[in-house]
């Protein structure tokens, strides 16, 4: 049952990251993710270079910064890094227990990002095999890497997502 709700994540996650498919590239141009008001969000930059892209977006609460690289054009990278104060003790576990908080929150932003509460129980339901620093397998056809660095008075989480090919 869980696989079933999940497989349909691949179409949801890839779409943001693409969007008016080019002769030179099967997945488009990536787009902008976070690009909706919200009172929570203080500041949002997006910038596009070729088939890559980068967005930054601030949030007021809880206070953290997350930028977004996007790249690929046969296969789709979604490469998260998320900076948050020491003091912010909702963030502050294991990176995969993190990861399952983070994408929780993303979800609840918005309609539109509904779909990362289902990474959020993905990236919980495989923790107890996401090992910090190796990819993993998160669902079929999709890799999951977490880690965490921490660095004066920040806690820094990067969860890059990857789209590999089924067997």
């Amino acid at each position: 049952m869980f696989m079933l709700r999940i497989i349909p994540l691949l179409a949801l996650w890839v779409l943001p990251a693409c969007a008016d498919p080019t002769p030179t590239c099967a997945s488009g141009q990536p787009v902008a993710v976070f690009d909706f008001p919200s009172e929570l969000i203080t500041a949002q930059h997006f910038e596009v270079n070729g088939q890559e892209s980068l967005e930054t977006v601030t949030f007021s609460a809880p206070a953290m910064q997350v930028e977004l690289r996007q790249s690929g054009c046969e296969t789709v990278v979604q490469d998260y890094t998320f900076t948050v104060p020491k003091a912010n003790a909702y963030f502050t576990g294991q990176p995969a227990e993190s990861a399952g908080m983070f994408f929780y929150f993303l979800g609840g932003l918005s309609r539109s990002l509904a779909h990362y509460q289902a990474f959020g129980d993905a990236v919980n339901a495989r923790a107890a095999v996401l090992t910090p620093g190796r990819e993993t397998e998160l669902v079929p056809g999709m890799q999951i890497k977490v880690d965490r660095l921490s660095t004066g008075d920040e806690l820094i989480y990067r969860i890059v997502l990857r789209q590999v090919a089924l067997k």
